[in-house]
């Protein structure tokens, strides 16, 4: 896959051993700001963070959103999961369990209590020990980029649908339901009426006839 651009809402800086005699490594950090509409969004989260809690997720989260809450598909069960977290304020949430994670490339609804900026703050993923993965199951899975990039989720971002008849819906945050345009794969990297884009830290919901993964080799070069 050819280097992408990325959107980052502010310069990146670039890690590099240019002092060095090799170059060993490249570590692209910055931070991403994703609009919220007062309701639900559905999101993911473009930038490692130092873990994958909510707290060092959403380190930045205003407390003007306090009881703002996520809540995540369980794709095994193909239900909702009950365990919902709940922004407190002060970077303190409530949850069920000692932690509560979001996986790369999960989609997750974040039910904001007003309109707001949230900011993404991390290093850029990148596939330089092996692809970056999102496992996928059949049937319904919430997902979206492991990078912060925009655009056509195959042709861009490397999406593959397990096989013809495959849908793709978004989640329209402005009027808080479903858009109704419904994309289906049709075979031969053709979609009908198009091939969805989404924008950065915006997932997508997949019906899939079977399981597999999203694979990126996506780097940094």
């Amino acid at each position: 896959m050819r280097t992408k651009t990325l959107f980052l809402t502010a310069a990146a800086t670039l890690v590099s051993a240019a002092a060095m005699a090799q170059v060993v490594s490249v570590n692209v950090v910055g931070f991403v700001n994703v609009d919220l509409k007062t309701g639900y969004n559905l999101l993911c989260n473009p930038l490692a963070a130092t873990n994958d809690t909510v707290e060092a997720i959403f380190a930045g989260m205003p407390d003007a959103l306090g009881g703002s809450t996520i809540q995540q598909w369980d794709a095994a069960n193909q239900t909702f999961s009950p365990n919902i977290a709940t922004f407190l304020g002060a970077g303190t949430w409530d949850y069920a369990g000692t932690s509560y994670t979001i996986a790369p490339g999960k989609g997750f609804f974040l039910n904001s209590a007003a309109n707001a900026t949230v900011t993404f703050v991390g290093e850029v993923r990148q596939a330089t020990s092996g692809n970056l993965v999102t496992p996928l199951t059949p049937n319904f899975n919430f997902i979206g980029s492991q990078v912060p990039m925009a655009g056509a989720i195959q042709s861009a971002l490397q999406y593959s649908p397990a096989d013809v008849g495959d849908t793709v819906q978004l989640w329209d945050a402005t009027v808080q339901h479903y858009n109704p345009v419904i994309y289906t794969y049709l075979g031969s990297n053709t979609w009908d009426p198009s091939e969805p884009t989404v924008g950065i830290g915006q997932a997508f919901v997949t019906l899939r006839a079977a399981g597999g993964s999203w694979t990126s080799d996506f780097k940094v070069q």
